[in-house]
């Protein structure tokens, strides 16, 4: 190809085009509030489980679940997220973590209570990575599909940066309730 050829081919899937894509940068954004409010799950959580008076592996049991949760539904969930649009799954995911979140709310919350909670948003998580993945490869043009992911991709360490401060806040503000229906809301 020519300079000229490979400087429109550039420009066609660098970043520039990127910042102008309003789809993805709405997936991106959207996957920012996602990420800061299930970020409350390893900054805001052990807090608020110290809070209602719960020892630190109840914490550990309910980061099992999580765990045990991601790989039990992904299997069983395929074949009703293969069957969907990727936005759809999303938003299934998005419901999902915020009902688990708001499940959280309660003056004392008791490690049961916790647990299922966990089973609420961990069906959250998985439903929303599946989507949101596939979203954003369907919307990268094939010769800047790793650009794309790169970019999606920092919203986890963005919401890493942003979601202590608004735990932080919300805890300091009005406890652990304020801190969940901040979640929830997000």
């Amino acid at each position: 190809p020519t300079a000229q050829q490979r400087r429109d081919l550039s420009d066609a899937s660098g970043f520039r085009s990127l910042l102008r894509d309003g789809p993805f940068l709405a997936v991106t954004g959207l996957t920012l509030l996602y990420l800061c409010s299930y970020q409350q799950v390893l900054f805001g959580l052990p807090v608020a489980m110290t809070h209602d008076g719960l020892k630190p592996s109840a914490y550990g049991i309910i980061s099992l679940i999580n765990a045990i949760g991601v790989v039990a539904f992904q299997p069983l969930l395929q074949p009703w997220i293969d069957r969907r649009a990727p936005l759809v799954v999303c938003a299934a995911g998005s419901i999902a973590l915020g009902l688990g979140m708001g499940g959280n709310l309660g003056s004392r919350q008791s490690l049961v209570g916790y647990g299922l909670a966990a089973v609420v948003w961990t069906l959250g998580e998985v439903l929303f990575f599946s989507g949101v993945m596939t979203g954003v490869e369907r919307l990268a043009p094939a010769d800047a599909r790793g650009r794309y992911a790169g970019i999606w991709a920092s919203t986890m360490g963005l919401s890493a940066l942003i979601a202590p401060l608004v735990s932080s806040a919300a805890l300091d503000t009005g406890g652990p309730e304020l801190m969940w229906t901040t979640s929830f809301s997000l």
